[in-house]
C-alpha cells in the first residue's frame, strides 16, 4: 500500500464518484487492514484548496480578441482594455492579470502558441488603354415622296322619307266592383241534406253525379236536381232528388281530405228540372220565399278544414260562418275553383244585434277566417269574402 499511496491520492482528488472512507483505514481482502499511520491519508479535505472554483468557461464576446494573437505586439496593450470579470473568469488572459497561477490541481498548463502568420498584401494600380477609330456612316438624305392628285366626288344626299308618329292606342278595362251581388245564401237549422260523416268523401248537389264519375270540370259538369255523397272509389253512399240550402251542417267542425261540388238555382232554362227540397221551400225561416244559393258547409262556433276542395258552378256557396256565435275557422290546404257567376266562397251571415250582442265576449277579434285557401276564379261576378246586413267583428286573415 506504501507503493500506492501515491495513486491513491490521486484518486481522492478526483472527485465525489470515488468513496472515501469515514474510518482512517483501508479495507482490503479479508480481515486485512492496513495500519493508519499515526494520521490521516494524505489528500483528505484539500480538494476545496487545489480545486478552487475559478469560473465558467466561455468565450470572449470580442471578436476582436478572439482573433488577435498573444504574440502580437499589440495584444498585451489590447488586453489591458478588455472589460472582463476577472474574480469569475476562466480566461488565461485575465487569469493572469489577476495574479492567479494557471495550474489546476496536480494539472498544469504548457502554454503554446501558435506563430503569427504573415499576410503579404500589394497594392497596384495599372491604368488601361482604350483607343477606339471613329464611326464613319454613309447615308443618302430622304427626299419626300409624290403623292397622287386626290379627286373626291361628292355623292348627292339621298332623300329621306321620315313616318309621323301615331299615338299608340290603348283600350283599358277598369275592374268594376259588384255593388249588388248575389246574397241569396242560407241554412235549414240544424240540419244536413245527408247524413255522412267528415272525412274521406265527395259531396255534390244540382249536379249531375255522373259527370263527376266522369272527371268532367267546369261547364262539362251538367245541373241535375241530385243531392248526395260518393266514397273516395266514387261508389255512392248516399242520394236524395233534392237541393238543400246546404249540404253539411256543423257545429265545431273537423273536415278532412273532403271534395265539394255545388250548384245553385237561376230559375231559368240553364237549370234544366223543377227545383224542390230545403233550398226550394227556403229552409228555416220559409217565410221568406226560396233559397236560391246552395252552401257545401255551415259552421258554427270553432273549427278546422284540412285538404278541401271546392268546386263551384253558379250560385254556390263553400263555407258560410254564423257570426252571432263568433266562430273562428282556420283553414289548411284548402282550394277552391269557381266557374260561372254569383258564387260566393266565403258567406259572412248576417245577423239581428241582440243576439251579437248576448254572445259577445272579451276577445279583441270576436271572429275569424284564416289558414290558407287557394281560389281560382274562371267565371264574372263572384265573391270570396260575401258578408251583408250587420254582423259582428270579424278578422279575416286567409
Amino acid at each position: 500500500m506504501k507503493n500506492s499511496n501515491m495513486e491513491l491520492i490521486q484518486l481522492m482528488e478526483q472527485g465525489d464518484h470515488v468513496v472515501k472512507s469515514p474510518w482512517s483505514s483501508w479495507q482490503y481482502g479479508t480481515n486485512v487492514f492496513s495500519n493508519k499511520w499515526n494520521s490521516i491519508y494524505k489528500g483528505r479535505g484539500d480538494k476545496k484548496e487545489k480545486y478552487p472554483f475559478e469560473g465558467i468557461y466561455k468565450r470572449n464576446s470580442n471578436l476582436f480578441l478572439r482573433n488577435v494573437s498573444p504574440n502580437s505586439d499589440l495584444y498585451k496593450d489590447y488586453v489591458k482594455s478588455v472589460q472582463d470579470d476577472t474574480v469569475n473568469s476562466a480566461l488565461t488572459s485575465t487569469i493572469k492579470k489577476g495574479g492567479r497561477i494557471t495550474s489546476y490541481g496536480l494539472i498544469s498548463t504548457n502554454g503554446t502558441q501558435e506563430p503569427v502568420v504573415t499576410i503579404e498584401i500589394n497594392a497596384a494600380i495599372k491604368p488601361k488603354s482604350i483607343e477606339k477609330n471613329p464611326i464613319t456612316l454613309n447615308f443618302t438624305a430622304p427626299s419626300a415622296p409624290a403623292l397622287p392628285p386626290v379627286s373626291i366626288s361628292q355623292a348627292v344626299p339621298p332623300s329621306l322619307s321620315l313616318p309621323e308618329p301615331k299615338a299608340p292606342s290603348k283600350e283599358i278595362s277598369i275592374v268594376k266592383p259588384n255593388a249588388n251581388p248575389f246574397t241569396g245564401f242560407f241554412f235549414n237549422s240544424t240540419a244536413s241534406a245527408v247524413a255522412v260523416g267528415n272525412n274521406n268523401m265527395v259531396l255534390y248537389s244540382g249536379v249531375n253525379p255522373d259527370d263527376i264519375k266522369a272527371g268532367k270540370v267546369g261547364e262539362q259538369v251538367r245541373p241535375d236536381l241530385k243531392t248526395g255523397a260518393l266514397n273516395t272509389a266514387l261508389g255512392d253512399i248516399a242520394s236524395i232528388n233534392q237541393r238543400p240550402t246546404n249540404i253539411l251542417y256543423r257545429g265545431d267542425p273537423n273536415l278532412n281530405n273532403l271534395t265539394f261540388h255545388i250548384r245553385g238555382y237561376f230559375g231559368d232554362s240553364s237549370d234544366g228540372y223543377a227545383d224542390a227540397g230545403s233550398g226550394a221551400t227556403g229552409g228555416s225561416d220559409t217565410a221568406g220565399g226560396p233559397t236560391l244559393g246552395t252552401i257545401g258547409v255551415h259552421t258554427l262556433r270553432n273549427g278546422t278544414v284540412n285538404n278541401v276542395t271546392a268546386n263551384l258552378y253558379g250560385r254556390a256557396g263553400f263555407l258560410t260562418s254564423e257570426t252571432w256565435r263568433h266562430g273562428t275557422v282556420t283553414m289548411n290546404n284548402t282550394n277552391v275553383n269557381v266557374y260561372g257567376k254569383d258564387n260566393a266562397v266565403y258567406y259572412i251571415m248576417p245577423a239581428a244585434f241582440k243576439t251579437i250582442s248576448k254572445y259577445t265576449d272579451s276577445n279583441y277579434h270576436l271572429g275569424a277566417i284564416q289558414g290558407e285557401t287557394n281560389v281560382k276564379m274562371y267565371g264574372t261576378g263572384n265573391t270570396v269574402y260575401l258578408s251583408s246586413g250587420i254582423s259582428a267583428a270579424r278578422l279575416i286573415k286567409n
